[in-house]
């Protein structure tokens, strides 16, 4: 989807790999790596409902058609899941996975496969102890304080308000960042993202004690922490969980997409006081 301009949506051109198949994926991740133009794609549902822990990049070129490829990796990889996040973590040249759910228990492990050729997977075993197991949580990665931060998120018997910290230089270690949570923020399966011009951790939607929710939160990253939340000047999406989205620079927006079972709307959701949500029209 074009985010200038005109906002059109469209399928892209996708080839797969000679002798390969993508069959689709749920509740996986993903990362676009922007040093070589593609999107990886791990872990997951495949199409037979089974828990994967595959590897497959999604090739971006400026022109021609996308091409599909499985990722060949070396090293032990982590164990399938789902309800599992990514981030990219530029400085380390390396994606970072954290916990979600392996079909019998949640787990709380931190891997990192290398982007460069070979692809490596390497367990991170951090210096204090981190968050409890979880999936469904809230994740990004914070440039500026070279770090990844892991919000909220459920064990499927509780949901957590907690935000812990993983340290992206030196050895990876955890630190709980110290902040008073409002109850209403408490949620499981929210969006989540990095607002550079805000300094600050922006979350929408999800889900709490069997509601979706359609509020905004905001998580000061410099000076005090301390959740805010933010009002636009109309009416909210539809209420949603499990959505995705992206922060548009230009727009200084917060692109969410689809959600629930069957949702494919795309809204921009604005950043800047008193600013109006908007539909992108597709």
């Amino acid at each position: 989807s074009s985010l200038a301009g005109d906002r059109t949506c469209g399928s892209l051109e996708t080839l797969d790999a000679p002798g390969q198949y993508f069959g689709g994926l749920t509740a996986h991740s993903a990362i676009y790596d922007r040093a070589r133009e593609r999107m990886l794609v791990f872990g997951g549902f495949d199409r037979d409902g089974l828990i994967v822990n595959g590897v497959w990049s999604l090739s971006l070129p400026r022109s021609g058609p996308a091409v599909w490829s499985r990722l060949e990796t070396v090293g032990t990889p982590p164990a399938p899941r789902f309800a599992h996040r990514a981030i990219l973590d530029p400085d380390g040249d390396r994606m970072i996975v954290f916990g979600g759910h392996d079909g019998a228990v949640t787990r709380n492990d931190v891997w990192a496969l290398s982007l460069s050729d070979p692809p490596r997977w390497t367990e991170l075993t951090p210096a204090e102890p981190g968050p409890a197991a979880r999936a469904a949580y809230g994740l990004i990665h914070d440039p500026v304080g070279k770090r990844m931060l892991v919000f909220g998120g459920t064990d499927d018997h509780r949901l957590y308000d907690d935000t812990w910290a993983l340290s992206l230089t030196g050895p990876a270690a955890w630190s709980k960042i110290d902040v008073p949570t409002p109850a209403a923020v408490v949620r499981r399966y929210p969006s989540a993202i990095y607002d550079p011009r805000g300094g600050r951790m922006v979350i929408w939607g999800g889900s709490s004690h069997g509601l979706d929710r359609d509020d905004m939160w905001a998580l000061s990253l410099t000076g005090p922490p301390m959740w805010t939340e933010l009002t636009a000047g109309n009416e909210s999406p539809q209420p949603r969980d499990g959505h995705t989205a992206i922060y548009d620079p230009v727009g200084r927006s917060m692109v969410i997409f689809g959600g629930g079972y069957d949702l494919n709307d795309t809204w921009a959701l604005p950043l800047e006081s008193k600013g109006c949500r908007t539909r992108v029209d597709t």
